[in-house]
């Protein structure tokens, strides 16, 4: 099955669930032993979930840099990083463009997935 990592890095830490793979690109720092997808044998595999913090686009400038600062500077204390590496969360920092371009081609990545495979929302 494919679960988020917060449900299941407890769960095989204890030893009473056996991970596989993660689905993301890159190693969980949580689970840094444990190989991609991508790694056991399915090339170009990325299925990475992630939270992020998003405002009303009439939002002022100024006040999504503040924002921004305050939440990368909230993600750079140690014991948050440590407390969502515990729950199975690689902390990232960026700025407001980067993360703009990362949801909008995470978007397009989905996108193209949903038109490939023919679905359609019933």
């Amino acid at each position: 099955m494919f679960v988020i990592a917060q449900a299941a890095v407890p769960h095989v830490k204890s030893g009473k669930l056996r991970a596989l793979a993660v689905s993301s690109g890159k190693r969980s720092a949580a689970l840094p032993d444990l190989p991609t997808v991508a790694e056991a044998g399915f090339r170009n595999f990325d299925i990475t979930g992630w939270l992020g913090v998003h405002v009303p686009a009439a939002t002022p400038p100024a006040l999504v840099s503040r924002i921004n600062a305050d939440v990368n500077k909230a993600l750079d204390v140690q014991d948050v990083r440590g407390r969502m590496l515990a729950a199975g969360m690689d902390a990232a920092t960026s700025t407001p463009v980067q993360f703009g371009t990362f949801v909008k081609d995470d978007i397009a990545k989905y996108r193209k997935i949903v038109k490939d495979a023919h679905l359609k929302i019933e």
